[in-house]
């Protein structure tokens, strides 16, 4: 089976998961995977384009998702505020919201899902899901000390749609005024093989800082923005982008070498991609007859060293376990988009567990919550050494931000001994 083909079949059952949810929390996490690579989406009981993303600090970061329905002319926010960068009113394109039908949750998923009506009467609205996989996977340390999540975009339907993605330099710097560079690749091929390349966006300081924080945010770091060859990109100007998508549906395939400030002309990194609902390479859900298709992003914050670490022989510059297995980022991010399926199915297997084990514990409430609660702990951790001697350090992503702090460490040792024992070693 191809690759995408082999995605769309995966996505159809992710995009099923977590959905029998029923707390509505005040917070939800999104991208969480270590205390650098931490999107939570705030205010989660209100609409999710009526706020940013944020920092687990409840700093805001800029993540934002915008549709457009092109028979309508009508452009949809889904995450973020976008919006607050178009016009209001004299141009090509109308600005309206979707319905939000809410987000539900597991201990690895977190799922938003909309419907978007059709410029037609005769037409149903379209069903638009973003899933955020931030994966626990206790069967697989080398998995779990990935620095890299998972966002899925599925649409079911019987019209076209296009999609936009974006962030910006706050995910790689807490200081709104630092320089930022960046750039895009696409990955090569291999002979032989029939995957699709990948698009790879890459920003970070212009000045890193090693070991230094500000605001809780790491100064140092890469950020991986990873998107599908048919995917356009372009980087730029984050209201002229959002701009010319609102009119177009398209991006141009260019990059603004200008780099500057994270807020200076805001730079964005984004990706559209078109949804095209009647091609006959798209999947039909046999329960409903309609057209379904999905899109696979991930973003990832590379660190190497990870941390200082002061052991026996001094002060220590640790490297991530990861680089024992992938000694190139670009390898290990690479192998990361392609094993969704995998990370998927582990996830699911632990998730599930969870859920029932929970639920003979206590109340569906209890089973949210402590659901929730996976993220959070495994958000506060980095994974560093190597295979044979691993070394989990652990942040205070609930307050103060000190690191390996006791009464931090005490309160998670149940999820731990639950999760994977061997991780308290």
């Amino acid at each position: 089976m191809r690759w995408t083909n082999y995605l769309q079949a995966t996505s159809a059952i992710a995009a099923t998961v977590a959905q029998a949810s029923t707390l509505t929390p005040p917070v939800i996490p999104l991208i969480v995977r270590n205390p650098y690579l931490s999107a939570w989406l705030g205010h989660a009981r209100e609409n999710p384009w009526e706020h940013w993303p944020i920092f687990w600090t409840g700093q805001e970061i800029g993540f934002s998702v915008l549709a457009s329905v092109p028979d309508a002319d009508t452009i949809y926010p889904l995450l973020g505020r976008p919006h607050d960068s178009l016009s209001k009113s004299g141009d090509s394109f109308n600005v309206s919201y979707p319905t939000f039908l809410g987000a539900t949750f597991d201990a690895s998923t977190t799922n938003l899902t909309y419907n978007i009506p059709s410029s037609s009467k005769s037409q149903e609205p379209l069903e638009v899901v973003l899933s955020f996989l931030s994966p626990i996977t206790p069967t697989s340390t080398f998995r779990q000390s990935i620095p890299a999540a998972y966002l899925t975009v599925h649409v079911t339907g019987d019209f076209d749609l296009d999609v936009y993605l974006d962030i910006n330099g706050l995910w790689v710097s807490g200081n709104r005024a630092n320089a930022i560079d960046w750039s895009f690749s696409q990955s090569e091929p291999e002979k032989d093989n029939s995957d699709p390349p990948l698009k790879i966006w890459k920003a970070k300081r212009v000045v890193e800082q090693l070991f230094t924080e500000w605001g809780d945010r790491s100064e140092w770091g890469q950020l991986h923005f990873i998107g599908p060859a048919e995917a356009n990109h372009q980087a730029g100007t984050s209201g002229i982008l959002r701009t010319n998508f609102s009119r177009s549906g398209k991006l141009q395939n260019t990059v603004d070498t200008n780099f500057r400030g994270i807020m200076d002309e805001e730079p964005v990194f984004a990706y559209a991609y078109s949804f095209k609902l009647n091609s006959t390479s798209n999947s039909t859900s046999a329960e409903s007859g309609k057209t379904y298709a999905s899109a696979l992003f991930t973003i990832a914050h590379i660190q190497n060293p990870v941390i200082q670490f002061a052991s026996a022989r001094g002060l220590t510059a640790m490297r991530p376990l990861w680089a024992s297995y992938y000694p190139e980022a670009d390898d290990l991010l690479e192998y990361h988009y392609k094993d969704f399926q995998t990370a998927f199915n582990l996830a699911s297997n632990y998730s599930d567990q969870h859920a029932i084990d929970a639920l003979q514990s206590g109340s569906k409430d209890y089973k949210d919550i402590l659901a929730l609660s996976a993220r959070q702990v495994l958000g506060a951790a980095s994974f560093a050494g190597t295979p044979d001697d691993h070394v989990i350090f652990f942040k205070e992503i609930s307050s103060d931000g000190n690191m390996n702090t006791i009464d931090v460490i005490y309160p998670a040792f149940p999820f731990f001994l639950y999760t994977n024992p061997r991780w308290l070693e």
